[in-house]
């Protein structure tokens, strides 16, 4: 999750447990981020994360007393006053200054009801995610992948954006939808895997009963357990499937992938990368690769398709024909 329309360069602001800690007055893992902030030769990131995260608990509250607005009035006009003392400059530099925070705190307050409304989880290379939905539903988000929702009203409207690769476990409810750029899944309760990158869309079913729609929603496909289908270009054709493992426990399979479409698996699972000929990524690619091993994953692919592969650099390789 990132606040990246304050900070993109805060690394806490994208940790939640960091989040936790500050929203639990500083009681919550207190003793791990009080030795992090002592580590911390330059603090300014640490400290300026802590400042937006309890202006956004400030900004949530349905309610301020009269007490409370009070203080904050006062403590506003008593720093007015010190930098016109300070700055010894006509009062209307106070004005300006007032305007200025109030003018920051109204940005503040517009910006917090957008993060509160809108959640946003992504993952980099070589790292998945596992999310507990409102509803509690699961999203388990595999490398290089997005999504999006709404937690106000979940459950009454459960949508996800997604970008990438995701495995979902629905509870049963209202209707649940995936929205990607190729398409849209649509169950009430089951377990399904959504990959959805550049112009493909690839869902499995593993429980239960999903609907899938291409973009332009011309056509629709209904899947029961085992079975599959892949949106290419926007055309929806139907497949079958193995249930039995997938990435979510280390296991990739393919049924006559592109080569190249694997090979950018590995590329984002080892963030890693792959070098090859347009010939070499054309060919057909039907088996499987394991995701403990860089070196093994590599032999699974490439040995059957009689290529080679070396180490060009510490994190680029370069495959050829035998």
């Amino acid at each position: 999750m990132s606040f990246e329309h304050l900070d993109q360069n805060n690394e806490f602001l994208e940790n939640l447990d960091f989040i936790k800690w500050v929203n639990s007055g500083f009681v919550y893992q207190n003793e791990y981020w009080q030795e992090i902030k002592a580590e911390l030769i330059d603090k300014s990131s640490f400290d300026n994360a802590i400042s937006i995260i309890e202006g956004f608990s400030f900004a949530k509250a349905k309610s301020t007393s009269e007490d409370r607005k009070e203080k904050l009035i006062n403590r506003i006009n008593q720093t007015i006053d010190s930098d016109v003392i300070k700055s010894n400059k006509p009062k209307l530099i106070s004005l300006r200054l007032f305007a200025a925070v109030a003018a920051t705190l109204i940005l503040l307050v517009s910006s917090f009801w957008f993060f509160d409304n809108t959640l946003s989880v992504k993952t980099e290379f070589a790292e998945s995610e596992k999310i507990k939905l409102p509803d509690l539903s699961f999203v388990q988000l595999n490398v290089a992948s997005k999504v999006q929702y709404k937690k106000r009203n979940f459950n009454k409207n459960r949508l996800v954006k997604l970008e990438g690769e995701a495995f979902f476990q629905v509870e049963k409810g209202e209707s649940f939808i995936v929205e990607s750029s190729n398409g849209t899944v649509e169950v009430l309760g089951t377990s399904f895997n959504v990959y959805s990158r550049n112009q493909v869309m690839e869902v499995v079913c593993h429980t239960g009963k999903v609907m899938v729609k291409p973009k332009d929603k011309k056509s629709q496909a209904i899947l029961t357990k085992g079975m599959s289908c892949r949106i290419e270009n926007g055309v929806l054709t139907l497949g079958v499937s193995n249930t039995d493992g997938n990435w979510t426990s280390g296991m990739y399979n393919y049924k006559n992938a592109s080569l190249g479409r694997v090979l950018d698996d590995i590329e984002r699972q080892y963030d890693i990368s792959i070098v090859s000929p347009a010939e070499i990524k054309s060919l057909n690619y039907t088996g499987f690769f394991e995701s403990d091993h860089l070196d093994e994953a590599l032999q699974s692919v490439l040995w059957p398709l009689q290529l080679k592969y070396e180490m060009t650099g510490d994190s680029e390789i370069s495959i050829s024909k035998n």
